[in-house]
């Protein structure tokens, strides 16, 4: 995660998921104790670092299916 900027030094990890099953860059969403962290590769800018005071709403979209991930909606300032 420091390799793509997505950890700062003195940051602890609480939550983090890869969807990537070879590789982290596929798919990796990450809370921590300052800051949300998404990345994937695929995205047109594949990182989003998003500090905890600038979310102003969160909603996730959970699927009951084992194919289908959940996803989520947000809603923040940049």
């Amino acid at each position: 995660m420091r390799d793509l900027s997505l950890l700062q030094s003195k940051e602890r990890i609480q939550f983090m998921y890869s969807d990537g099953v070879l590789d982290i860059k596929s798919g990796l969403y990450a809370l921590t104790d300052k800051l949300l962290s998404l990345y994937n590769e695929e995205w047109n800018e594949p990182k989003t670092v998003i500090v905890f005071k600038d979310i102003i709403d969160f909603y996730i979209d959970y699927d009951d299916s084992f194919l289908l991930d959940n996803f989520y909606n947000n809603t923040f300032i940049i």
